[in-house]
C-alpha cells in the first residue's frame, strides 16, 4: 500500500454498522472495525456512526453495512449537498430473511418461493439513486447488484477473521484415537441452525459406525419459529439428536470450542437464492482454526473450498458421510488440510488483506468524486 504517497490522504470516512447503533451487535461493528484499523497509517481518517449519525457528521465517504433502504432514500438530499458518497456493503444479506429457507422454512414447504420482484425494484432504484460505489460479499452478490445497477462500481471485499475471537489453533493437540471418533463443529446466528439439515442423515449414518459428536455455538431462542419452537436447542436435538452438544454462543468462548473439533460444518440449502449469495465466511473461520471443512457447493464455497486440499464439497447424504469418513479415516490428512487452509485463510482473510482490498476501494470512490 503506498499510502504515503497517495493525493487522497485526510479522507473522512464514517463506517455505520449493520444494525445502525454503534454500540449494538459487537460483531458487526468489528466487521468494519478489524479492517480499518490496519489503515491506521494511510491518513484516512475513520469514524464508528450510527445511521443518524451519519447524516450530521461532515464527512468524504460514509461506508455503511446498514440496509435500510427508506432511511438512506430519504437522507440522499442531505449526504449530496454535504459532498459525502455512500458506500454500501451487502455482506450475506440481499434477500432479506423474509425469503430466506432457513429463516421462514413453512413458506417454502411445496413451493419454493423466490423473492418477490417488487424487492428488487426497490433495491435498484435505491442503488441508482444513493449509491457511488456498492460492496458485495460473494461473488454471486455482485453479479446481481451489477444486473440489478448496471452502471454502479461493484467490488467484492470478503469479511476479515476476526483474529481476537478466533485466536490460532492450538498446535499440540493430542492425535485423535479411535476411540475418540469424530467431533465436528458448526456455529451461526440465531436463525441459521436449520441448515444442518442438509447434513443430518450424514451425521446418523456416522454414528451408526463411529462415535461422532457436533458441537453447536448458537444462541438458545430463535427469531422465527422452526418445526413448531423458538429454541434452538430443541430444534438440535430434533436435527441431530444425540450427537449435539449445545453451547450459547460468545465471543470469549467460541474459538475454545472450535479448537476441540476435528472438522468444521458449512451446509447451506443449495435451492435457496438467498443461500446461494451467501459468502464463504464460515468455511474461513474453520480453515483459519486450523479445521478442514465439509461445505455445500455453493458458488462461494467452491470458489473457496479446493476438494481434498483444505476440506471437502458435499451435496447428497452419502457425499458428506464420505468426506466424514476419510476425516475419520485419516488424521494426519485431515491435519494437513487443515494446515493448508490456515494459510490460505491468512493470505486471504486477514484483517490485513481485507484492509488492503478496502483502501483500493476507498481510493477508487474518491478518485471518482
Amino acid at each position: 500500500m503506498s499510502a504515503g504517497s497517495d493525493r487522497f490522504l485526510g479522507l473522512r470516512v464514517l463506517l455505520v454498522p449493520l444494525s445502525g447503533a454503534p454500540r449494538e451487535n459487537p460483531s458487526d461493528r468489528r466487521r468494519l472495525l478489524l479492517p480499518s484499523a490496519t489503515l491506521a497509517g494511510s491518513g484516512i481518517s475513520f469514524t464508528l456512526a450510527s445511521r443518524e449519525e451519519a447524516l450530521e457528521i461532515p464527512a468524504d465517504i460514509v461506508w455503511s453495512q446498514d440496509r435500510d433502504y427508506a432511511f438512506w432514500l430519504a437522507g440522499a438530499g442531505r449526504l449530496s449537498s454535504r459532498g459525502a458518497r455512500l458506500v454500501f456493503s451487502f455482506s450475506d444479506a440481499l434477500g432479506y430473511s423474509a425469503w430466506s429457507k432457513a429463516h421462514q422454512y413453512d413458506a417454502w414447504l411445496g413451493k419454493a418461493e423466490a423473492v418477490p420482484a417488487g424487492h428488487w425494484r426497490g433495491l435498484a432504484e435505491f442503488l441508482d439513486r444513493c449509491c457511488a460505489h456498492a460492496v458485495a460479499g460473494s461473488a454471486a452478490q455482485a453479479d446481481m447488484l451489477s444486473r440489478l445497477a448496471p452502471s454502479l462500481p461493484v467490488s467484492v471485499l470478503y469479511d476479515a477473521v476476526d483474529t481476537e475471537v478466533y485466536p490460532a489453533p492450538v498446535a499440540s493437540r493430542a492425535p485423535r484415537t479411535d476411540e475418540d471418533g469424530l467431533t465436528l463443529f458448526w456455529e451461526g446466528c440465531s436463525d441459521n441452525l436449520p441448515y444442518l439439515l442438509v447434513c443430518a442423515e450424514a451425521v446418523r449414518m456416522l454414528a451408526a459406525r463411529a462415535p461422532v459428536r457436533v458441537i453447536l455455538a448458537t444462541t438458545e431462542e430463535r427469531r422465527n419459529e422452526f418445526m413448531g419452537t423458538r429454541s434452538n436447542r430443541r430444534l438440535a436435538e430434533t436435527i441431530l439428536g444425540d450427537a449435539v452438544e449445545f453451547h450459547p454462543w460468545s465471543m470469549e468462548t467460541v474459538g475454545g470450542l472450535m479448537a476441540r473439533a476435528d472438522a468444521g460444518l458449512a451446509p447451506l440449502f443449495e435451492d435457496c437464492p438467498f443461500a446461494a449469495a451467501k459468502p464463504a465466511n464460515k468455511a474461513v473461520i474453520c480453515n483459519w482454526m486450523g479445521l478442514p471443512v465439509v461445505a455445500s457447493p455453493t458458488r462461494a464455497y467452491r470458489d473457496y473450498v479446493e476438494d481434498g486440499v483444505n476440506g471437502f464439497l458435499a451435496s447428497a447424504p452419502d457425499e458428506w458421510e464420505r468426506a466424514f469418513m476419510r476425516i475419520l479415516d485419516d488424521p494426519s490428512g485431515a491435519a494437513a488440510m487443515g494446515a493448508r487452509g490456515r494459510r490460505k485463510a491468512g493470505e486471504l482473510f486477514s484483517p490485513e488483506a481485507a484492509g488492503e482490498r478496502m483502501f483500493e476501494i476507498i481510493r477508487r470512490v474518491a478518485r471518482a468524486a
